[in-house]
């Protein structure tokens, strides 16, 4: 049985690898999915039921949560963007190929007002269907440009796809030493390329570290109240009410 590791690369230094985790042991082929806005990577394994899912932080991956299927995975992809139910918090929706059958998965952010407001943090701007400059500008002009982005706003408001998609600004935020790396002749590098930065959206809590959070929270104020309680000092139920409304964010 091998031991399997990710190793997170920057790809401007090839010498040594910024991060590594070891998974497991198996000799199953990994199929990782990366979600650059969210900083989300899946990994499936050909022949297993689970697919791992981590986050990026700070040029490490920290595991967020996982899930299973009665069915062995021989094939995994993501949907793009654009095909997710923003009302419902969905996050990521993959295709599945099982031994018998093809189905999707979805995974949904536990969020009470995504039905009536927009949650920018989760959905934040993404790459747009519409390539930035043509193969032959790269190929024989030497150029490069940032990638196009769209809004995902339109997918909440019900209205028209935006005609005209925005260049891209940093999409990737660094989290690694610069280093000095070769641009290509006769044109300019790209701010991705430049600083290699990998964004990480703060606001976007996994499902497992939200519950956790929400439940030290709550125990921390149904603590407080208990000492209130003892002391003959509380007045008023404060604790109590800091602990149900607590439990009502979460």
């Amino acid at each position: 049985m091998q031991r399997r590791e990710i190793m997170v690369w920057d790809p401007r230094n090839m010498k040594t690898a910024i991060h590594t985790t070891c998974t497991d042991q198996s000799s199953a082929a990994p199929m990782p999915v990366f979600d650059e806005d969210l900083n989300l990577l899946s990994v499936a394994s050909r022949g297993e039921g689970r697919v791992r899912n981590y986050e990026l932080i700070g040029g490490a991956l920290v595991h967020s949560f996982d899930f299973s299927s009665s069915e062995s995975v021989k094939g995994y992809c993501s949907f793009p963007k654009r095909s997710l139910n923003v009302k419902e918090c969905e996050i990521s929706r993959c295709y599945v190929l099982g031994q018998r059958k093809l189905f999707s998965a979805r995974m949904l952010l536990p969020r009470k007002m995504a039905a009536e407001e927009f949650q920018e943090n989760v959905y934040p701007p993404t790459f747009a269907d519409k390539p930035a400059i043509s193969a032959k500008d790269y190929f024989d002009s030497k150029k490069n440009a940032r990638p196009l982005e769209v809004n995902m706003k339109y997918l909440f408001d019900g209205s028209a796809p935006p005609t005209a998609a925005t260049s891209a600004k940093e999409h990737v935020k660094n989290t690694a030493p610069a280093v000095s790396a070769p641009s290509r002749e006769g044109s300019q590098e790209t701010p991705r390329a430049r600083k290699g930065e990998a964004h990480v959206h703060s606001g976007w809590p996994c499902p497992r570290g939200s519950v956790d959070a929400q439940r030290s929270r709550c125990q921390e104020a149904c603590d407080a109240a208990e000492l209130m309680r003892e002391a003959g000092e509380s007045k008023s139920g404060v604790g109590e009410v800091a602990c149900r409304n607590t439990q009502e964010r979460g």
